[in-house]
C-alpha cells in the first residue's frame, strides 16, 4: 500500500511499488468487511542492459497473532532491459480478525542482480471493525481548512468494494476550532450528488483537538462496488477547523465552498467513514425521525415527521435569515420554486437539522 524508491547498479533490477490491486486508493485503515478477496499488484524496474527473467515476488501475510496467514507467488515474468513491467499475486486474501497485519514482498530473478537489498517491501493493513480512513493519522501542522467563508464542506473519496452499509462519518477537529461552531457530515456519490446528511453538532471544548462522529439521518445502504464522497462541513460566524494529514492523491480529495463550487485539494482531510456498525449503537440522531426528500430540489421538497404530534418546520439561509416557517402534522410538501439556489438550513422544532440544496 506504499511506493518505495531506491537507488540502482548497471545491472540491477528492482521491486519498486507493492500494493493491494482492489482499491483504486490506498488506505490507512480499512474495516474487517472491506478487507475480503483482496489481490496484489507489483511493479519491477530493470535498468540493466540485458532482460531480466524468471522473476516473480513472494507475498507473506504475517497476521495480528504473529503467524503467517498468507504466502504465494506472482508467475514468472521477463522484465525487458530499460524498462518497467508490472504482475499480479490473483490468489485472494481476507482477513478474518481485526488487528495489524505485516504485507512482506520479496522480487526472486534467475539472472544476474546488482542490488539485492532493493529487492523487498514491507506495508502494514490495518484492519478495524468498522473504520475506513484515507489519512495516516498524521498532522501537517496547523489545520487550514475551514471557518474563511459562511459555509464550506471538505472531504474525500472512498471506494467501496464490498457491500456494506456507511453508518456514521467521523472528523479530527483542529485545536483552531471555536467552541459553538457548526458540524455536519454530507454523503454523495461520485458524480457529486447528495445521498444523505446528518443533523448539525454544535462544537464543545472538550471535542477540540479530539474526534468527532455523527451518524446519518439514515445508514447509507451499499450492495456492489461503488465510490462516494463523504464531506465534513461547517457554517455560520464561528470557525470548525478539519485537521489535515498527508498529501492527497490527484482528484480525491475536496473542497467545497459557499457558493457550493467543487475544488480538488492537494491534502488528506481527516474525515473517515464507520461501516457495518451493530444496530446496538446508540446512534446520536434526533429522537423524532423525519425525512426530506427529494434533495436537492428545484421545485417541491417533502417533509415526513414518523409521529403523530405537531411540530415546527423552520427553513433559513446561511446567514441565519429566516425563509420559512409552518406548522406540520406527519407530512408535508414545500414549494421551493420561490426559493434563490443554494443551501439552506430546515429545522424541526428548532432542535434538530438538515441541510436542504436547492438547484
Amino acid at each position: 500500500m506504499l511506493f518505495s524508491s531506491f537507488s540502482f547498479g548497471a545491472d540491477d533490477i528492482a521491486l519498486i511499488s507493492a500494493t493491494i490491486s482492489n482499491f483504486d486508493l490506498t488506505y490507512e485503515k480499512l474495516p474487517l468487511s472491506q478487507a475480503q478477496g483482496l489481490t496484489f499488484y507489483n511493479e519491477f524496474n530493470n535498468i540493466a542492459s540485458f532482460h531480466h527473467t524468471g522473476i516473480y515476488v513472494n507475498l507473506k501475510i504475517i497476521g495480528p497473532n504473529n503467524d503467517t496467514v498468507y504466502d504465494y507467488n506472482s508467475n514468472p515474468i521477463t522484465v525487458a532491459s530499460q524498462s518497467i513491467k508490472s504482475s499480479q499475486i490473483t490468489v485472494p486474501f481476507s482477513a478474518t480478525i481485526t488487528g495489524t497485519y505485516t504485507l512482506i514482498y520479496v522480487m526472486f530473478q534467475d539472472s544476474l542482480d546488482a542490488i539485492p537489498g532493493n529487492n523487498t517491501i514491507t506495508t502494514t493493513l490495518n484492519v478495524t471493525d468498522y473504520l475506513m480512513q484515507r489519512d495516516n493519522g498524521v498532522t501537517t501542522g496547523p489545520g487550514n481548512f475551514g471557518g474563511s467563508q459562511t459555509y464550506y464542506e471538505i472531504g474525500n473519496w472512498m471506494d467501496i468494494l464490498e457491500p456494506a452499509t456507511i453508518t456514521s462519518a467521523s472528523v479530527v477537529v483542529d485545536a483552531g476550532t471555536e467552541v459553538g461552531s457548526m458540524l455536519f457530515f454530507t454523503l454523495y456519490d461520485i458524480n457529486q450528488n447528495y445521498l444523505v446528511s446528518t443533523e448539525n453538532y454544535e462544537i464543545t471544548a472538550d471535542d477540540i483537538g479530539d474526534t468527532v462522529t455523527l451518524y446519518f439521518t439514515e445508514p447509507y445502504t451499499i450492495s456492489s462496488w461503488e465510490y462516494v464522497i463523504v464531506t465534513a462541513g461547517s457554517y455560520g460566524p464561528k470557525k470548525m477547523v478539519v485537521q489535515m494529514a498527508q498529501p492527497s492523491p490527484v482528484v480525491s480529495s475536496y473542497y467545497v465552498n459557499d457558493n457550493y463550487d467543487w475544488y480538488y485539494i492537494t491534502t488528506t482531510p481527516m474525515v473517515r467513514i464507520n461501516l457495518d456498525e451493530p444496530a446496538s449503537i446508540e446512534a446520536n440522531v434526533s429522537q423524532i425521525p423525519w425525512l426530506m426528500f427529494p434533495n436537492p430540489s428545484s421545485s417541491f421538497v417533502n417533509i415526513k415527521i414518523e409521529d403523530n404530534e405537531i411540530h415546527e418546520i423552520r427553513v433559513s439561509d446561511l446567514t441565519g435569515k429566516l425563509i420559512y416557517s409552518e406548522k406540520v402534522y406527519r407530512n408535508k410538501t414545500i414549494d421551493t420554486r420561490e426559493f434563490s439556489a443554494g443551501v439552506y438550513l430546515v429545522q424541526l422544532d428548532s432542535q434538530t437539522s438538515q441541510k436542504l440544496i436547492i438547484n
